[in-house]
């Protein structure tokens, strides 16, 4: 429903609309726009943070690897497109708007204290696609109690890479070289055909979600967990419930696959299941009463509870160092960046 309500607000240009072409400034650009305008970004360093405010305004790119902000966008209105540049030191970040789109964009962090890279905010409803998000202290990828999609995006050498307390949908990425690979918090997320490796602590963690969905990916090399899934770690010990693991390949962690809930506070942890996943160390080592089909499911036994939630308390209460990441290397651009856009120096139509 996001991806779909994305697209139509976001498909073309509609009569009427202008391109214009940003001079020295994208800021100044960007003031002059009306809503459905497109500013267009000639390769160049811009060392200004841009604040979009007009809603339907489409920022693009000619080159994603040579347009380069050195500092941050930040967009304040529904319907608005960020595409086909860099952000150096970041952030882009979304308010509370919807129909947005943010594609083909590069961010990374030149101070190792950086917090963010991509953001949504809570009530922000949109898609990413074709992302880079790299060495950011808290999070590279954060929905905040947002509703977005995240596809083919690359998300390393951050403390956690994917970061979702909304209602975040991902494919089609490779989440690698975190402290955390994946984090869903409180609702129901979900990770489809990804590839999330050599994360220091934890691939994909579900803590305490509901109706979130780990399915088709593969998981491997993780340091502690591949996947686990455990309740809240503070009171009131909010549960795991209804969450479903089912066909990933995870490999190469102290435990692959782990089940905990229940242990704490006075609610259960039901309902959830694993089907036809490829692990070798799993907790509880026999997961056949959390089969999918089976029916109600129950609690993780207390031991191996007791273990793996002593366990995440610790990777989380660790202090995750960052350092300076290295620019990283050129990232695939958009094919046709004058697609959609009305005719201007910039982008001719014969």
């Amino acid at each position: 429903m996001v991806a779909l309500a994305v697209a139509a607000v976001l498909a073309v240009a509609a009569p009427g609309c202008r391109t214009i072409a940003v001079a020295a400034s994208i800021q100044a650009a960007v003031d002059e726009a009306q809503p459905c305008d497109w500013v267009l970004v000639p390769p160049g360093l811009y060392e200004e943070s841009v604040v979009v405010s007009t809603p339907t305004v489409h920022l693009r790119g000619t080159n994603r690897n040579t347009v380069v902000v050195e500092g941050g966008v930040d967009v304040e209105a529904d319907g608005v497109s960020v595409e086909n540049l860099t952000v150096r030191g970041g952030p882009v970040r979304w308010g509370a708007v919807r129909a947005w789109k943010g594609s083909y964009l590069t961010v990374y962090a030149t101070d190792p204290a950086a917090p963010r890279g991509l953001s949504a905010e809570a009530g922000a409803e949109g898609a990413w696609d074709h992302v880079y998000a790299g060495g950011f202290a808290e999070a590279g990828i954060v929905c905040d109690a947002c509703r977005a999609t995240l596809a083919h995006a690359l998300v390393e050498r951050n403390a956690v890479g994917v970061s979702a307390t909304g209602r975040l949908a991902v494919r089609d990425s490779l989440v690698r070289l975190n402290g955390f690979g994946v984090r869903f918090t409180v609702t129901g997320s979900a990770i489809r055909t990804s590839r999330v490796e050599q994360n220091d602590r934890i691939g994909i963690e579900l803590d305490a979600t509901t109706g979130a969905v780990a399915a088709n990916n593969v998981v491997l090399a993780n340091r502690t967990f591949g996947i686990v899934g455990h309740e809240g770690t503070a009171d009131p010990f909010a549960q795991l419930v209804g969450n479903r693991i089912v066909r990933n390949v995870v490999r190469g962690s102290r435990y692959d696959l782990a089940l905990e809930g229940g242990l704490h506070g006075t609610m259960s942890s039901a309902g959830n299941c694993v089907a036809g996943n490829l692990v070798r160390t799993k907790l509880p080592a026999n997961l056949t009463p959390w089969r999918c089909g089976s029916g109600s499911t129950p609690n993780p036994d207390p031991a191996a509870s007791d273990t793996i939630f002593t366990l995440v308390q610790r990777l989380l209460a660790a202090a995750h160092p960052m350092k300076l990441q290295p620019a990283p290397r050129p990232q695939p651009t958009l094919p046709n960046p004058c697609s959609g856009v009305p005719a201007s120096g910039l982008c001719t139509r014969h």
